[in-house]
């Protein structure tokens, strides 16, 4: 996420991450975003 000049890395593990980011910019309400996914590389 670009914030001004600075970029934010945003991890969304939990509803309550959800609200919070929402809460703080509230152009995302009602986005709907994937869950995230972890993958073991061999």
């Amino acid at each position: 996420m670009l914030d001004g000049n600075s970029w934010y890395l945003i991890r969304l593990q939990q509803a309550q991450h959800l609200l919070l980011l929402q809460k703080a910019y509230p152009e995302f309400a009602g986005v709907e975003f994937p869950r995230g996914s972890m993958e073991l590389l061999k």
